[in-house]
Formats: structure tokens, C-alpha cells, sequence
């Protein structure tokens, strides 16, 4: 007895090391592996073996099966066997395990922890061993090449502007400390994107950050001007956040500038000011529901027109300013552009392009809102008389 749960216990093992999804094994290649020969037994004993351990992994405490994406050994013969249980003759064919996380994930946690400050350099690489060992099969490598293709596949079909080339270029610069150079992609009144003519950014990438069903880089962008004293180019710098699927025409700046000599400009904050600093840059993105007296309450929906004539012409148009703060909420009816947020949140944002949009009567919120604007005013107007 204690053999027998000894080898089903080794099988186990040898299936979580040596198999993924991606890596399925045959009872051959078990067999194959270096003294897998032994413990397996005869071909009987090994099918009832795999299927008992496939028992115990895939149903839950009082028995029930789990949903098939839940299950821990998966192959083709199990399925076959629990749905057609008086069927002679099954094949267990391709075998292997179905570890909780996945190729995709591990390469964001251990990008995470390479990136962490809180670690030591020795402390990372253990947790970095320690999280492959019990997360991985043998055929797992992290490789910088990886970011692109766990960020990507997180993406949904309207973001096909973004793409893994731009990603893996996005996470080499970012690994190489080198300065990108790019322009950005307008969005329509349909939301959709489209390419403008305006000038490129230049900008010292910084990390690659999920937001919102979104993803954003945060980068200090340069902004060059002529030195009237010396009379070259300079640079000056603001941390700025850009949407990545916005981006396009990525690729690393190669321009020889006597002050910068390519190099990205320092990071103006440590660790925690950078994460403040993103917290603060993020806040006026859309927030689908609001706290109301403790209980979430649905984002009212607003209207306003948007002014365009004091928009520069490469400007005009363009709803990205829009889009990005509210995301798939905003619509545009004639001229009426339509979005839902929480009240606070909209009077931020409407004060901060008050001389862009002007609000209309077209919802309940909106006439609200335009007494709630009104009443600030007055209340600013009264500080600075």
C-alpha cells in the first residue's frame, strides 16, 4: 500500500514538472524520462494509476466534478472515460498538468519582482526560484521577449492598433534605459482610432502600467527647445502618462544631442513619489460606479459640445481627450457627445477643459451639473474679489 501511494504520488510530481498545457506527454515518454519506467508498472496499472489521481485532482471536496478548465490532470482518455464509462479500449494519449498559473502570469510576477526596490538582489532571486519551482514545468523560461506576448494577451479585438512589435520594442527600451520616439493615434467620434498628422514625442519610458481595461505607459516625456545663449537643442521634462494603444511609429531615438547624448532623463522621484505620481495622472480616468452614503450607485450620464474652434487644427476632431477619461461610456449624437462618471469626477473634469466643452440640456445630470458649476464659480469668483 505504501508503494502504491508512493508512485502515485512521484506521478504527480513528474507530471507537474515535465508537462503544460503547451507540453503534453505520452505514457512513451513518461516511460522516457529517467526512472519513470519503474514506478509506472505495467500499461494497466499506470492507466489506473493516471485515472485515480485525475479523480482526486479534478473533483472537488464532496465529489462533484469540477468545470473542465479547473481540472489538474487533463487528457484526452479521462474525458472520453467519464463520459462514456462502459467503453472498453480508451487511450490516454497526450497527459499533462494544469498548473494555476500560467506561463503569461508567472512572467508578470517575476517582471514585478525584478522590478520591486523592497527585495534585495539576493532575496529576487530566490523568490524568483522558488516562484518557477512550484509554479512551472521545466519546459518554463523568462525571457524579456515574454512581456510583450503576456501584455498582449491581455488585449482585447479594438486594440489590434497595438501590436507585439510595439510592445517588445516598449519593454527593450525600458530594459535598456533608452529613450523612445513615437507619435499617437487621434481616436473619432466613433471611437475608433486614426492617424493624424502631428509632431513626435520623444519621451524616457519608464514602466508599462494596467489600467482600466487599458494600458499605459508612464515616461518623461522631453520636450525640445533651442538654447538662446548656447544655441543648441535642450531639453526640458514632465512625467507624463500616454495610452499604449494610442502609439505608433515606435522606435528607440537615436538622435546624437550634445546635452542628453541619448541618455533618458533621471527619474525626478523614488519609489513611492512614482507610484503617487501614477495614482495622481490616472485620476481622471473614467470610474464606471460611484459610493454614494455607502452603496454603489450607477454613473449618471452627461452631455456637452465640445468647442472645437478652440482647439489647435491638428487638434480638432480628435476625441482622444474625451475617450480617454471616459472610455467605451462616451457617444456623440449630431454634436452631442454623451459620457457617464461620478459628479465629482465630471466637474473635474469639465472645469479643467472649461474653456473646451460647454454643457447642454440634453440629460437630467447635465442641468444639475450646470447649476453645481455655477454655484463653484461663484464661490471662486468670491475668493479672487
Amino acid at each position: 500500500m505504501a508503494e502504491e501511494l508512493r508512485n502515485r504520488l512521484k506521478l504527480i510530481e513528474m507530471l507537474k514538472k515535465y508537462t503544460d498545457e503547451d507540453h503534453p506527454i505520452t505514457q512513451k515518454g513518461i516511460r522516457a524520462i529517467d526512472g519513470a519506467d519503474k514506478l509506472m508498472g505495467y500499461k494497466n496499472s499506470f492507466t489506473r494509476r493516471l485515472f485515480e489521481i485525475a479523480e482526486a485532482y479534478n473533483t472537488d471536496i464532496d465529489g462533484s466534478l469540477l468545470d473542465e478548465e479547473e481540472w489538474k490532470i487533463v487528457y484526452p482518455g479521462y474525458k472520453e472515460r467519464k463520459e462514456h464509462p462502459e467503453r472498453s479500449g480508451i487511450r490516454n494519449r497526450k497527459i499533462y498538468y494544469n498548473h494555476s498559473i500560467g506561463k503569461h502570469e508567472l512572467d508578470f510576477l517575476i517582471r514585478s519582482i525584478r522590478k520591486a526596490e523592497v527585495f534585495s538582489e539576493k532575496e529576487k532571486q530566490s523568490l524568483e526560484k522558488r516562484l518557477i519551482n512550484e509554479m512551472a514545468s521545466v519546459h518554463y523560461s523568462y525571457e524579456e521577449q515574454n512581456i510583450a506576448k503576456s501584455l498582449i494577451h491581455h488585449f482585447n479585438d479594438k486594440d489590434k492598433a497595438m501590436t507585439e512589435k510595439n510592445l517588445s520594442m516598449l519593454s527593450s527600451a525600458i530594459s535598456q534605459n533608452a529613450m523612445i520616439r513615437f507619435s499617437m493615434l487621434g481616436i473619432d467620434k466613433n471611437g475608433e482610432l486614426f492617424r493624424k498628422k502631428e509632431r513626435e514625442y520623444i519621451v524616457s519610458p519608464y514602466m508599462i502600467v494596467s489600467y482600466d481595461g487599458k494600458f499605459w505607459l508612464l515616461a518623461n516625456c522631453q520636450r525640445e527647445y533651442i538654447s538662446m545663449e548656447s544655441n543648441f537643442v535642450n531639453f526640458s521634462s514632465g512625467v507624463t502618462v500616454y495610452r499604449i494603444d494610442r502609439m505608433c511609429n515606435i522606435g528607440i531615438e537615436t538622435k546624437t544631442v550634445r546635452t542628453q547624448k541619448n541618455k533618458p532623463a533621471r527619474f525626478p522621484y523614488g519609489t513611492e513619489e512614482k507610484v503617487d505620481l501614477w495614482d495622481k495622472q490616472v485620476a481622471y480616468l473614467h470610474k464606471e460606479e460611484w459610493a454614494a452614503g455607502g452603496a454603489v450607485k450607477e454613473s449618471p450620464c452627461y452631455s456637452f459640445r465640445i468647442i472645437w474652434k478652440n482647439f489647435s487644427e491638428k487638434e480638432r476632431k480628435d476625441y482622444s481627450f474625451v475617450y480617454d477619461a471616459f472610455g467605451d461610456t462616451f457617444s456623440v449624437k449630431g454634436d452631442v457627445v454623451y459620457v457617464k462618471a461620478s459628479p465629482s469626477f465630471f466637474e473635474e473634469w469639465v472645469m479643467r477643459y472649461g474653456n473646451k466643452v460647454i454643457i447642454t440640456d440634453d440629460t437630467d445630470a447635465s442641468k444639475c451639473m450646470k447649476k453645481r458649476i455655477q454655484n463653484l464659480l461663484s464661490e471662486i469668483q468670491q475668493l479672487y474679489t
